[in-house]
Protein backbone atom coordinates (compact mmCIF):
# COMPACT_ATOMS: atom_id res chain seq x y z
CA UNK A 1 0.00 0.00 0.00
CA UNK A 2 0.92 3.86 -0.79
CA UNK A 3 1.49 5.29 3.14
CA UNK A 4 3.04 8.78 2.88
CA UNK A 5 2.74 9.15 6.88
CA UNK A 6 5.55 10.39 8.85
CA UNK A 7 5.61 6.93 11.22
CA UNK A 8 6.57 4.67 7.70
CA UNK A 9 9.48 2.68 7.30
CA UNK A 10 9.34 4.18 3.15
CA UNK A 11 12.51 6.07 2.84
CA UNK A 12 11.74 9.78 2.28
CA UNK A 13 13.18 9.46 -1.06
CA UNK A 14 11.13 7.23 -2.22
CA UNK A 15 8.20 9.51 -1.42
CA UNK A 16 9.51 12.25 -3.50
CA UNK A 17 9.84 10.60 -6.75
CA UNK A 18 6.61 9.25 -6.10
CA UNK A 19 5.06 12.62 -5.44
CA UNK A 20 3.34 14.12 -8.83
CA UNK A 21 2.93 17.84 -9.70
CA UNK A 22 -0.11 19.50 -11.08
CA UNK A 23 0.88 22.44 -12.91
CA UNK A 24 -1.48 25.11 -14.53
CA UNK A 25 0.06 26.37 -17.52
CA UNK A 26 -1.42 30.15 -18.28
CA UNK A 27 -0.51 31.69 -21.53
CA UNK A 28 -0.03 35.37 -20.73
CA UNK A 29 -1.46 35.48 -16.89
CA UNK A 30 -5.41 35.25 -19.54
CA UNK A 31 -8.01 33.55 -17.88
CA UNK A 32 -9.04 32.03 -21.53
CA UNK A 33 -9.32 28.84 -20.73
CA UNK A 34 -8.55 27.98 -24.09
CA UNK A 35 -5.08 28.78 -23.94
CA UNK A 36 -4.73 27.24 -20.67
CA UNK A 37 -3.61 23.92 -20.08
CA UNK A 38 -2.81 21.16 -16.94
CA UNK A 39 0.24 19.26 -16.63
CA UNK A 40 1.46 16.36 -14.55
CA UNK A 41 5.17 16.04 -13.54
CA UNK A 42 7.17 13.86 -11.32
CA UNK A 43 8.27 16.24 -7.88
CA UNK A 44 11.33 15.06 -8.93
CA UNK A 45 11.71 16.63 -12.50
CA UNK A 46 14.03 19.67 -12.85
CA UNK A 47 13.12 22.97 -13.31
CA UNK A 48 15.43 22.85 -16.71
CA UNK A 49 14.26 19.32 -17.83
CA UNK A 50 10.37 20.75 -17.13
CA UNK A 51 10.83 24.03 -18.62
CA UNK A 52 11.94 22.24 -21.77
CA UNK A 53 8.83 20.05 -21.84
CA UNK A 54 6.09 22.72 -21.30
CA UNK A 55 7.75 24.85 -24.27
CA UNK A 56 7.56 21.78 -26.54
CA UNK A 57 3.72 20.88 -25.21
CA UNK A 58 2.73 24.63 -25.63
CA UNK A 59 3.97 24.74 -29.12
CA UNK A 60 2.52 21.42 -30.68
CA UNK A 61 -1.07 24.12 -28.87
CA UNK A 62 0.00 26.61 -31.11
CA UNK A 63 0.90 24.11 -34.13
CA UNK A 64 -2.80 22.37 -33.51
CA UNK A 65 -4.28 25.55 -33.17
CA UNK A 66 -2.96 26.97 -36.65
CA UNK A 67 -4.06 23.22 -38.53
CA UNK A 68 -7.45 23.93 -37.39
CA UNK A 69 -7.74 27.30 -37.78
CA UNK A 70 -6.55 26.67 -41.70
CA UNK A 71 -8.98 23.73 -42.17
CA UNK A 72 -11.84 25.75 -41.48
CA UNK A 73 -10.40 28.78 -43.93
CA UNK A 74 -9.75 25.99 -46.56
CA UNK A 75 -13.89 24.78 -45.90
CA UNK A 76 -15.06 28.01 -46.14
CA UNK A 77 -13.03 29.34 -48.66
CA UNK A 78 -11.92 26.74 -50.57
CA UNK A 79 -8.27 25.96 -52.07
CA UNK A 80 -5.65 28.80 -52.55
CA UNK A 81 -5.18 30.62 -56.01
CA UNK A 82 -2.13 30.25 -58.08
CA UNK A 83 0.84 32.79 -56.51
CA UNK A 84 0.40 35.12 -59.62
CA UNK A 85 -3.45 35.29 -58.75
CA UNK A 86 -3.34 35.75 -54.64
CA UNK A 87 -4.72 39.30 -53.87
CA UNK A 88 -6.64 40.10 -56.95
CA UNK A 89 -10.08 40.16 -57.75
CA UNK A 90 -11.46 37.24 -60.24
CA UNK A 91 -12.11 39.52 -62.62
CA UNK A 92 -8.57 41.49 -63.17
CA UNK A 93 -7.22 40.20 -66.45
CA UNK A 94 -4.33 38.50 -65.95
CA UNK A 95 -1.60 38.20 -68.78
CA UNK A 96 -2.81 35.29 -70.83
CA UNK A 97 -5.69 37.19 -71.20
CA UNK A 98 -4.04 39.30 -73.40
CA UNK A 99 -5.00 38.64 -77.09
CA UNK A 100 -2.47 38.96 -80.41
CA UNK A 101 -4.68 42.18 -80.84
CA UNK A 102 -4.27 43.90 -78.08
CA UNK A 103 -7.36 43.27 -76.44
CA UNK A 104 -8.27 41.39 -73.57
CA UNK A 105 -11.02 38.66 -73.40
CA UNK A 106 -13.20 38.93 -70.43
CA UNK A 107 -12.39 36.53 -68.00
CA UNK A 108 -15.73 34.56 -66.68
CA UNK A 109 -14.90 33.78 -62.65
CA UNK A 110 -15.36 30.23 -61.81
CA UNK A 111 -17.33 30.32 -58.61
CA UNK A 112 -19.36 26.95 -56.92
CA UNK A 113 -22.81 26.78 -56.14
CA UNK A 114 -21.32 27.24 -52.30
CA UNK A 115 -19.16 30.71 -53.41
CA UNK A 116 -18.11 32.34 -50.37
CA UNK A 117 -15.80 35.03 -51.52
CA UNK A 118 -12.45 35.77 -49.35
CA UNK A 119 -11.66 39.07 -48.10
CA UNK A 120 -7.79 38.49 -48.24
CA UNK A 121 -8.18 37.12 -52.25
CA UNK A 122 -5.82 34.42 -51.33
CA UNK A 123 -8.56 32.09 -52.00
CA UNK A 124 -10.77 30.85 -54.89
CA UNK A 125 -13.82 31.03 -52.72
CA UNK A 126 -15.38 27.91 -53.68
CA UNK A 127 -15.34 26.29 -49.98
CA UNK A 128 -16.57 22.92 -49.11
CA UNK A 129 -19.27 24.28 -46.28
CA UNK A 130 -21.92 22.07 -45.70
Amino acid sequence: TDCYCSGCERSQLEVQTRAMVLLVVKRGGSEDESKQFLYEAPGSTKCDDLTRELAEVHNLRLKVSRLTAAADELAKHGPMKPPEQQGLEDTTPMLEDLQDDGTVKKRIPDRGPKYCPDPTERRTGNGAQW
